[in-house]
């Protein structure tokens, strides 16, 4: 058994007993019950190193008391938070897109107007 130190540098500094044998995965999968963040969001890395999650603790020369960064992923969805694909109306995701396809649905309305005028 050996014990990995994480600390994500905002104030939370998890300890936790693992096997060198374990992998990646199962150590993201316990660091949320101490810290309370999701483990898909959770990103341990030792130097800047992107972990995987099969790989074993030992492949990665985490030792005892080897202390991991922990980054939070904000941009990646879940899998199981992903919008629908065949959703009937899927709502622009993006301001900027809602104001250009609103603006164009006014125009496309003030042309039939201006057509029916004439």
């Amino acid at each position: 058994m050996i014990t990995v130190v994480c600390n994500d540098n905002l104030g939370k500094k998890v300890r936790i007993k693992r096997n060198t044998d374990d992998t990646i995965g199962d150590l993201k999968k316990l660091i949320p019950a101490q810290t309370g963040t999701r483990w898909n969001r959770i990103d341990p890395k030792k130097w800047f190193t992107i972990s995987k999650d099969h790989v074993s603790l030992g492949d990665y020369e985490i030792h005892d008391g080897r202390n991991l960064e922990l980054y939070y992923q904000w941009s990646r969805h879940p899998a199981g938070h992903l919008p629908p694909v065949s959703s009937p109306v899927t709502p622009p995701s993006s301001p900027c897109l809602f104001l250009k396809t609103y603006v164009n649905k006014i125009l496309k309305v003030a042309k039939k107007k201006k057509k029916a005028a004439t």
